[in-house]
């Protein structure tokens, strides 16, 4: 598959049955789930990296209940507008997670007659699991986002939904005139739930841009907001492990979240798209 690289000497990866190999002799098992550990050693920053096999579960469980349903379509609608007339377009989801919105963006593309190369990737491999599961068509690898196993000048398009902006690594990978899509919470972003947990709610600070020396222009910014409806007590549950309030919120605020039957709280999210130059 042209465009996927060898993490240890940068040389094109070749899929082969059960195995990616570059030129060089280095080779990649891939899992019987699907996906491809391109995850050096000497990159992981704890043992297991990434998100926990309950918390991608925890996610699933959310994403599947519909209430991301207005994001997920319009994502994919962005991403369609932006790669239309792009008979083969190259797409990488920099922190895919599960491979919801990657997924559906797929599905976007190919619905309007393309044939895109997919790429996920992210530190989790429970995520990856998840997500070669669901669709086997894409190329789903554990893999930094700041040292991506994709050649310079590849993309097309770069997804980033809620995950590290990095950059200088997107403008190496993204083609001239490639664009990057991120999603960022805005203001507003579930502060029933906030106020649920906190005696102060607090409102969410301006979305983060990506480094300057990346020379990435901001194109178009938009904000995606409607309310929705957590109707039961384990997606509620389900929602608070997706957020950071779980790492900070303290046992009271914790037990009254869990006596709760369900919460109508805000969706509010901010949609940028970047161009390389």
């Amino acid at each position: 598959m042209e465009g996927v690289i060898c993490p240890v000497c940068r040389q094109p990866l070749k899929r082969e049955e059960k195995t990616w190999r570059c030129i060089r002799g280095h080779s990649y098992d891939i899992a019987s789930q699907g996906y491809v550990n391109l995850l050096l050693s000497s990159r992981k920053h704890a043992k297991i990296p990434g998100d926990s096999r309950e918390m991608v579960a925890a996610r699933e469980r959310f994403l599947a209940s519909g209430c991301y349903g207005f994001l997920g379509e319009q994502v994919a609608k962005e991403a369609a507008v932006l790669l239309r007339g792009v008979s083969r377009p190259w797409v990488v989801d920099a922190g895919c997670g599960e491979g919801w919105y990657t997924i559906q963006t797929a599905q976007a593309l190919r619905e309007q007659g393309a044939d895109p190369t997919v790429v996920g990737l992210d530190i989790s491999k429970f995520a990856l699991r998840s997500a070669a599961r669901k669709d086997p068509r894409e190329i789903w690898a554990v893999a930094s986002i700041f040292d991506m196993p994709v050649a310079d000048s590849q993309a097309h398009l770069i997804l980033n939904l809620f995950a590290p902006i990095a950059g200088r690594e997107f403008r190496r990978v993204l083609r001239p005139g490639g664009y990057l899509l991120v999603v960022s919470p805005g203001p507003d972003h579930l502060l029933s739930l906030k106020e649920c947990l906190y005696d102060r709610a607090y409102r969410n600070g301006p979305v983060p841009e990506p480094e300057a020396e990346a020379g990435l222009i901001l194109e178009k910014r938009v904000t995606i907001a409607q309310e929705f409806t957590v109707p039961d007590r384990q997606l509620l549950q389900d929602l608070f492990q997706m957020t950071p309030y779980v790492w900070k919120s303290p046992r009271e605020s914790r037990e009254r979240l869990e006596a709760m039957e369900s919460l109508t709280t805000q969706g509010d999210f901010v949609l940028s798209v970047y161009r390389k130059p």
